[in-house]
């Protein structure tokens, strides 16, 4: 059964992702329980929210700006970090490329090599503490990311940072730029009666830890929840575990059955929505009701052609039936025009469509091409059982 439930996600994954449309909601979406029930809001007891992790170097940071280690460095109130910042960001990127290999010995020995640079500066906490602020405030995040933000929120997110920054590097970035942000990850840096004194890094093996914190061990939400990172490799086993993993900037190679490249934060906001909507339909329906209501699109559409009034808004009230979850206001699909106005009316209608059913944007031969990949999955449900 299980397999037959992944087959039809991966399914309607495929077709929604392929597709230009944008998802409506009046509500923010909350998966309540295992059998999957939908729940409207979010500030109610026993509400559980799934995670959307977001690095922050490479995501948040307009392109080709310096990354929030860099702008610490760079705006430090400790002169010998600022002479030294640039052969600091050397160390800093040697961590990184060790990350992405998953070379753990590498990956210690520099963040050894950092701390004792670190320490040779002599920094104190209130220097330190001062320079997160300054990075913080100098850090070029992406327009319109605060907004993204709190849109992915009202769909029923947790928002997560994460970074190999110093932790207090983050906390003073959510703070500075008033990020709607509920949990942020970083490395620990340590002051012993006021001077810096190690680093407890914050790297690839520890994010898997990271994400279940945040879950407090609901592990079944993994599936629901959402990894953007602008570098695969250095994040492979969060990627795969997650239900989708989104690569922000270049193209790169992704071995995951639910993965998407998105360009900016913009398309990042309609990708999470594409996933909710999916999500929607995955847990309201399953591939014999899929079926049923792909007939019902073609009886549509083929009404529209033939303007035939009374098929039309049969077939209409039977689609309405299938997403109840949105609370549609039916009074918007009424006909009351009369003949001369009836093209027109139902046109409307069908571009209003298009923001609840996505079925209604696919071309008549990729509608077929889904129907017949439904009526196998119906099949092999058949013989599976």
């Amino acid at each position: 059964m299980e397999e037959v439930r992944e087959r039809y996600r991966k399914l309607l994954h495929d077709l929604y992702f392929s597709i230009n449309f944008k998802p409506s909601f009046l509500y923010s979406l909350v998966v309540q329980n295992h059998s999957g029930k939908i729940s409207y809001g979010g500030n109610f007891p026993g509400a559980r929210r799934k995670l959307f992790v977001s690095d922050v170097d490479g995501v948040l940071n307009e392109e080709n700006s310096p990354s929030l280690f860099e702008c610490y460095l760079k705006n430090h109130f400790n002169l010998k970090v600022r002479k030294n910042s640039e052969s600091l960001c050397d160390i800093a990127r040697k961590i990184g490329e060790a990350t992405r290999k998953g070379e753990k010995a590498e990956i210690e020995n520099s963040v050894k090599e950092l701390e004792e640079e670190m320490r040779n500066c002599n920094i104190t906490l209130k220097e330190h503490l001062n320079s997160c602020i300054s990075g913080a405030k100098n850090f070029k995040s992406r327009k319109k990311l605060i907004e993204s933000f709190y849109e992915i929120r009202r769909l029923g997110y947790k928002i997560i940072l994460n970074s190999g920054s110093p932790e207090d590097c983050l906390n003073s970035l959510v703070k500075v730029k008033s990020l709607p942000v509920d949990m942020a990850f970083g490395s620990r840096w340590y002051f012993k009666n006021g001077k810096f004194f190690a680093i407890e890094p914050n790297l690839a093996c520890k994010k898997m830890e990271i994400m279940e914190r945040a879950l407090k061990g609901e592990t079944n939400l993994f599936k629901k929840s959402v990894f953007i990172t602008d570098d695969f490799k250095a994040d492979k086993e969060v990627c795969l575990a997650v239900g989708m993993a989104i690569k922000l900037g270049e193209k790169e190679e992704i071995p995951h059955p639910f993965k998407i490249e998105c360009n900016n934060i913009k398309d990042l906001v309609d990708a999470v929505k594409k996933w909710e909507i999916l999500h929607i339909h995955y847990f309201t329906r399953n591939p014999k009701i899929e079926l049923r209501i792909v007939e019902e699109v073609k009886k549509l559409k083929n009404s529209f052609e033939n303007l035939d009034k009374e098929n039309f808004i049969r077939a209409l009230n039977e689609i309405l039936g299938f997403i109840p979850a949105y609370n549609i206001k039916k009074k918007i699909f009424e006909i009351r025009s009369c003949e001369k106005g009836i093209k027109e009316k139902m046109y409307k209608i069908l571009i209003e469509m298009e923001k609840y059913e996505p079925l209604m944007k696919v071309s008549h031969d990729e509608l077929e091409k889904f129907e017949k990949e439904l009526k196998e999955i119906v099949k092999w449900y058949g013989e599976k059982c």
